[in-house]
């Protein structure tokens, strides 16, 4: 995955850097959502966490991407749960300065709308695999995707 805000821009913005811990909870499924955040090192999961505990891992966040975007288009509370893997630094900006920033620099909301369309796309395969009754088909379907990307 590209990066889709350079970092220095990012900072221009009013941006601050924030260091994670392995573990650390960088915010939690059900809450408001008020950053954008961008991977700048690390890595960074993104989860359900089931009654018994259980994780349901929806990504893996990898430097340059950004993360914990959906409540900042539609005001709605996070989706998921967003875990430091291993020791990470993340970049962090206001909802309010993100969305001047995509109004003022049509490249970049061009680029973030395309990244997310590319993530709806991911979500309509696994759906789609998990349809087959074929486990062998499921693989090759998510193999398929993989290798394309």
């Amino acid at each position: 995955m590209i990066v889709i805000i350079d970092v220095n821009i990012l900072l221009a913005c009013g941006a601050v850097y924030k260091k994670l811990k392995p573990k650390e909870i960088i915010f939690s499924e059900g809450e408001a959502g008020y950053n954008y955040y961008q991977l700048v090192s690390g890595s960074v999961r993104w989860i359900n966490i089931d009654e018994e505990g259980k994780e349901y891992i929806q990504y893996i966040v990898e430097p340059g991407e950004c993360f914990g975007e959906l409540p900042l288009i539609d005001d709605e509370p996070y989706a998921a749960t967003a875990m430091a893997e291993s020791e990470s630094v993340i970049l962090k900006l206001n909802k309010e300065h993100f969305l001047q920033l995509l109004k003022e620099n049509p490249e970049i909301h061009f680029a973030f709308t395309k990244m997310l369309v590319k993530r709806i796309r991911y979500k309509f395969l696994l759906t789609k695999a998990i349809a087959y009754l074929n486990p062998e088909n499921r693989l090759i379907e998510l193999l398929n995707y993989l290798k394309a990307e």
